[in-house]
């Protein structure tokens, strides 16, 4: 179910001011505009200002809304409802569309991973224990240790007396080295210029 809310195109949403200054009727002018956003595919308008608010019969959409001012659609907290949307920002300069802008802009969100090393010793330590003495051990830290810290895991492991290690890029095992890790390492997709 997650997969099809994923594969679902985003709804286009178009947040348009009154249009200042066009030279034409307000009437006349919202006509074309509105034969405009139903061309183009456009699922949902906020319009903002007291023009395009008048002439809101104009929009054939799915879903509208208008409001006299930015500081009222703000008030609204409406901007709080947005999701899975494609949005069009399109307003004068008088309107400080910047300040929606600011409130619906995608943040990308913290994320907080912990390692446990101890977990990561004590399968290390497991698998070590089912080898024979004389049989070494590789283990490997590319992409970043899979995103848990490849300085780190690999500081554990030399610790740990860990034979091996092993990485993707010649990069990787270059900045182990800079951090201090001593382990002998083994680059899967080493490339000439690499060597150097």
């Amino acid at each position: 179910q997650q997969q099809r809310k994923m594969d679902r195109p985003l709804k286009k949403t178009l947040i348009l001011s009154d249009i200042l200054q066009s030279g034409i009727s307000s009437e006349a002018l919202y006509q074309e505009v509105a034969g405009m956003v139903q061309k183009r595919g456009i699922e949902k308008i906020i319009g903002i200002g007291k023009n395009i608010s008048e002439n809101a019969g104009a929009f054939r959409v799915q879903e509208k809304l208008f409001f006299p001012s930015t500081e009222a659609f703000i008030q609204s907290q409406k901007w709080k409802n947005f999701h899975n949307e494609l949005i069009l920002l399109k307003g004068a300069r008088a309107y400080h569309f910047e300040q929606i802008n600011a409130l619906i802009e995608e943040r990308p969100h913290e994320t907080v991973m912990e390692v446990d090393l101890d977990a990561v010793v004590h399968n290390f330590n497991f698998y070590k224990s089912k080898l024979s003495p004389e049989v070494k051990l590789v283990c490997m830290v590319k992409a970043n240790a899979y995103g848990t810290g490849a300085v780190e895991v690999a500081k554990t492991l030399q610790y740990h007396r860990c034979d091996y290690l092993a990485v993707a890029v010649a990069e990787e095992g270059i900045a182990l080295r800079n951090a201090g890790i001593s382990i002998p390492t083994i680059v899967l997709n080493s490339e000439v210029n690499g060597f150097e």
